[in-house]
C-alpha cells in the first residue's frame, strides 16, 4: 500500500485513499503486535474475571453478569459481521466487475480488493491470482484479530462495568445497623472487591495502552487525509489565476471571478454537530491532551 501511495503520488485522490486504509492496516498490526506481546496476560485477566464471577454469591448479580456477557457476544458477533461484510465486498467487488466485463465484451485493467502494488506483474496471470489470494489471505488476519482483540475489549469492560454496579447496589443497600464485627466484615469485603476491580482496570489499561494510543494517533491521521481531500478545493482559484484568462473577454472573466469567489469557501465534512476542518482537528488534539495532563496527575 506504501508502494501504492508512493506511485500515485501526483494523484492526489488515489494516493489520499490508499493512506486511508494503510493507516487502518498499520492500526491492525500495532494491535497484533500488542497482542502477542500480552498474550498471557490477556489471558490471566480473562481468567481473573472469571474467578471473580463465580465468587459472586448474590444470584441478582451473577444474572446481571451473564447477561452483560450475552450482551458483549452480541456485540462482538455484530462487529465481526460488520467486518466480514466490509471484507467481503472489497475481496468480491474486483471480481464481478472482471464477469460483468467478461458479458459486455469489454476489457477492463484487472484490479486488487485493496490499492497496492507490487514489485513484479500483478496485472496478469498467474501474478493477479498470486497478489488476489494473498490479499484475501492477510484480510482474514486482519478481520480475525481485530474482531479478537476488539471483542476482548468489549467484554473486559463491559465486565468491569458490571461489577462497578454491583458494588455500588452492595453499598446502597447496607443500612449498616449492625454489630462492630459484622460491619468491620462487609466493609472489608467491599474494600477488597473493589481493590480487585481497580486492579483489573488497571491492567486493562495498561494492555491496551499502545492499541488506544494507535487508534488515536491512525484516526487522527484519517481525519488529516479527508482534510487536505476537501482543502484541495481552494486550489480552484489558484488554477484559474494561473490560466489565460486574460484571453476572455470581460463577461466571461466575470464568469471565472465568481468561480474564484466560490472556491474559497472549504468543501468541508459535517457529521451532525461536529465539522471535519484543519481548525476542529487541532482543537480535539488539545483538548486531548489537556485530559491527558489531567488524568495523569490524578495518578
Amino acid at each position: 500500500m506504501i508502494n501504492y501511495t508512493i506511485y500515485y503520488v501526483d494523484h492526489v485522490e488515489l494516493a489520499t485513499a490508499s493512506l486511508s486504509i494503510c493507516f487502518t492496516n498499520i492500526l491492525t498490526t500495532v494491535k497484533i503486535i500488542t497482542f502477542l506481546l500480552y498474550k498471557w496476560e490477556f489471558a490471566a485477566l480473562m481468567e481473573k474475571l472469571e474467578e471473580m464471577y463465580y465468587e459472586v454469591q448474590n444470584a441478582e448479580t451473577k444474572a446481571k453478569l451473564k447477561r452483560d456477557n450475552g450482551y458483549a457476544r452480541n456485540l462482538t458477533r455484530m462487529y465481526f459481521n460488520s467486518c466480514c461484510c466490509t471484507g467481503g465486498y472489497f475481496m468480491t467487488a474486483p471480481i464481478l466487475k472482471i464477469i460483468w466485463s467478461k458479458l459486455k465484451g469489454v476489457d477492463v485493467p484487472f484490479e486488487l480488493p485493496m490499492p497496492m502494488r507490487f514489485s513484479f506483474d500483478f496485472e496478469s496471470t498467474p501474478g493477479y491470482e498470486f497478489c488476489y489470494i494473498y490479499t484475501g489471505l492477510t484480510t482474514l488476519v486482519v478481520i480475525a484479530y481485530a474482531v479478537a482483540i476488539d471483542g476482548l475489549f468489549i467484554g473486559y469492560t463491559i465486565n468491569l462495568k458490571a461489577h462497578f454496579i454491583a458494588l455500588q447496589s452492595v453499598i446502597e443497600t447496607n443500612n449498616f445497623l449492625k454489630s462492630e464485627s459484622e460491619l468491620q466484615r462487609d466493609l472489608s469485603a467491599c474494600i477488597g472487591y473493589h481493590n480487585k476491580i481497580l486492579s483489573l482496570a488497571f491492567k486493562l489499561r495498561d494492555i491496551y495502552r499502545p492499541i488506544i494510543f494507535a487508534q488515536f494517533l491512525m484516526t487522527s491521521l484519517q481525519v488529516c487525509v479527508i482534510v487536505y481531500q476537501m482543502v484541495t478545493s481552494l486550489r480552484v482559484g489558484v488554477s484559474v489565476e494561473i490560466s489565460h484568462w486574460y484571453n476572455l473577454k470581460p463577461s466571461h472573466r466575470r464568469i471565472l471571478c465568481l468561480l474564484m469567489l466560490r472556491s474559497q469557501r472549504e468543501a468541508i465534512i459535517k457529521a451532525g454537530f461536529y465539522e471535519a476542518s484543519l481548525a476542529n482537528f487541532m482543537a480535539i488534539l488539545k483538548a486531548a491532551m489537556s485530559y491527558i495532563t489531567l488524568i495523569q496527575s490524578i495518578e
